[in-house]
């Protein structure tokens, strides 16, 4: 599939090189923009390039295909849409296979963490979800059921890739050079460590926040979409960056509602993801 992509993309001489290595693959809102970032810095400083690269520009491929082959390869949060998909809609064909011949860096976050940020953006952004965040875990299209079946599916087929990488926002934040260092190396790079330095503090969440803030422009190429999203800088809760927390939802969960959630993820998410 991103084969295909970057052959329509490179010229005869660039497809020479090597072949795309990965994709990093997320449900919404479990640091992709801020691994973006991470990345996307790092690439700039490393291959010179006068912007940063954000893996979905024509050019900026062209600019990875000549000078950072380590680096062909994209985001996504393919196969998941919200409009009927439910967690049976999901199979291991629509899931996995897509992603065979790549490098995956799956990211995931605590499962409750994700739902209420996930929750803020369809409520306050996007303006789609019209019910209370309890409704939003419960829902078949948006909550936890779903979740958990996407990376049930993951767990159950990572095995055949050319490479797996599964990166916990948890660990992350404890450590982000440490992170970011470990996944440059999966992709069969030599970190070097003042652009791993300069990237971590460049997608630190002061950072991104305070770009945020100021309504910095920045937009992805292809779309031309605005980066951290359309929201009311003047709602906390509508920002793109908004807070960050590790076990924040439990200041939006009720106790007995936390519990009976987090109940269901002990029994049903996989161990390897380490919120069981």
């Amino acid at each position: 599939m991103f084969h295909q992509f970057v052959n329509k993309l490179c010229s005869k001489k660039e497809r020479d090189l090597p072949s795309p290595v990965f994709s990093a693959i997320s449900y919404p809102k479990t640091g992709t923009t801020w691994f973006q970032f991470e990345l996307a810095k790092y690439v700039q400083i490393i291959s010179r390039n006068e912007q940063l690269v954000f893996f979905d520009d024509i050019d900026r491929v062209r600019q990875a295909c000549r000078t950072a082959p380590n680096f062909v390869g994209g985001f996504t949060h393919a196969p998941l849409t919200w409009n009927s998909q439910a967690a049976n809609d999901l199979s291991a064909e629509s899931v996995v296979d897509p992603f065979r011949e790549l490098k995956v860096i799956l990211m995931v976050r605590h499962p409750l963490d994700t739902l209420v940020s996930h929750y803020m953006q369809m409520k306050h952004q996007v303006g789609s979800f019209k019910g209370d965040l309890v409704d939003f875990i419960n829902d078949d299209v948006f909550g936890l059921e779903k979740l958990i079946r996407f990376y049930s599916i993951w767990a159950e087929n990572k095995h055949g890739l050319r490479g797996f990488y599964l990166r916990r926002y948890e660990d992350a934040r404890k450590d982000p050079g440490r992170i970011l260092k470990e996944i440059l190396a999966f992709l069969g790079e030599s970190p070097h460590q003042a652009a791993v330095d300069e990237a971590v503090s460049f997608a630190s969440f002061r950072n991104m926040r305070d770009m945020e803030s100021r309504g910095a422009e920045l937009v992805y190429p292809s779309s031309n979409l605005p980066v951290f999203g359309p929201g009311d800088r003047s709602n906390p809760d509508a920002f793109h960056v908004r807070k960050g927390e590790v076990g924040g939802y439990r200041t939006h969960l009720s106790g007995g509602q936390a519990e009976k959630f987090e109940a269901l993820i002990a029994r049903n998410l996989p161990v390897m993801f380490g919120y069981s």
